[in-house]
């Protein structure tokens, strides 16, 4: 079972990795390597347990809908 500052630590890295790539534009297919490297890589410092993957699915998916509307594509 995880503490409260496993809990911290893990929320604080995908909220750094979300503050880092969503105000970029995503540009092209290596912009998106290097989120996904880097959702990766914070996949494996925290642990891959259901909850980490949960959460960063879920910042990859804001970045994605976000990026999605500023081109235009979908909503």
């Amino acid at each position: 079972m995880m503490g409260k500052v496993q809990y911290y630590r893990i929320v604080v890295d995908c909220w750094r990795m979300f503050c880092k790539y969503l105000p970029q534009a995503m540009s092209g297919r290596a912009d998106w390597e290097e989120l996904n490297g880097q959702a990766s890589k914070v996949g494996k410092q925290c642990g891959e347990t259901k909850f980490v993957k949960a959460l960063i699915f879920a910042f990859l998916d804001e970045i994605e809908r976000v990026q999605e509307k500023r081109e235009g594509t979908n909503g």
